[in-house]
């Protein structure tokens, strides 16, 4: 299990694993992280749109450190979609996001297949608003 670090004076080319070596934005955080770890979210405005694919990373969690915006500012996507894979099995968990602005859903789950795994997506102490869904 890693933590990976995202800020908004980082750079998606680090590797993400300290706070010296921070990620830019959170996508370039969930592409490098793995099943069972954890996204720190360090304060800021995030544009952009975050895809958390469930057949391949599993209790995942991301956390807002201080005041976090995730602002669709427009974009014509939903702010985090996770989709619940089937034979998707643990968890993935979202904590203390705002999220605004999205032209779609600020927070999307979507059941993909038979619903044939065991999986829980877990939304806590987020704000969502000012989405069109």
């Amino acid at each position: 299990m890693a933590t990976y670090y995202v800020h908004k004076s980082g750079n998606d080319s680090n590797n993400g694993l300290s706070l010296g070596a921070a990620k830019k934005s959170i996508g370039g955080a969930v592409a490098a992280a793995s099943t069972g770890d954890v996204i720190q979210v360090y304060r800021g405005r995030y544009n952009e749109s975050v895809y958390l694919p469930t057949n391949t990373k599993w209790n995942l969690s991301l956390r807002a450190i201080g005041h976090v915006l995730l602002d669709g500012g427009g974009l014509l996507a939903d702010g985090f979609y996770l989709p619940m894979a089937d034979s998707a099995y643990g968890f993935q968990e979202i904590v203390g996001f705002e999220v605004a602005r999205f032209t779609s859903r600020g927070v999307a789950l979507y059941q993909i297949g038979n619903g044939s795994g065991n999986h829980e997506q877990r939304i806590k102490n987020c704000h969502i608003h000012h989405c069109a869904n």
